[in-house]
């Protein structure tokens, strides 16, 4: 995936350079391309986009549930059930940690902050499994709060 992810050279979305006039003269303003992108990191737009270039299905995002549904299931009961679905039809999801103000503490669980992480399980207990693209650092479980906590409120999958 960030092979591709790298291959997007110029976007709408690609953000341009710091102004590095001293150092790169005309470079200052070009937006970046091909592997620099990657540090750039990705919403879950970008996910949705590349999911969708990868597998040639429609992909897209959603935001976490707030409220009970119709069924009275709980925001955090419909969440673990849309996870479960999603990983048994073989849908991928993808997630995102929060990013941190200078000054505030790391993230606990092994997170690494701003960071993409694929959910690879939702166990018997409720206790939600990540995957890090980079296979480095495995993160913790998470419980249904932590995961709310320090992952942004949106999830990036496939249409089924």
């Amino acid at each position: 995936m960030s092979e591709l992810y790298a291959t997007q050279a110029e976007t709408p979305e690609a953000a341009p350079r710091p102004d590095t006039s001293q150092t790169w003269g005309e470079e200052r303003n070009k937006p970046d391309e091909g592997y620099l992108r990657l540090d750039r990191g990705s919403f879950p737009n970008h996910r949705a986009e590349l999911l969708t270039q990868l597998t040639g299905k429609p992909a897209y995002t959603e935001d976490f549930p707030t409220g009970y549904d119709l069924q009275g299931r709980s925001p955090d009961r419909q969440l673990l059930d849309t996870f479960r679905a999603k990983l048994s039809d073989g849908c991928p999801v993808l997630v995102g940690t929060v990013s941190l103000e200078p000054g505030q503490e790391k993230l606990p669980k092994k997170l690494i902050e701003g960071h993409a992480y694929e959910l690879t399980d939702v166990d018997d207990r409720g206790l939600i499994h990540l995957r890090s693209p980079h296979n480095a650092r495995p993160p913790e479980a998470l419980t249904v709060d932590e995961f709310r906590k320090y992952i942004k409120n949106r999830y990036t999958t496939l249409e089924q």
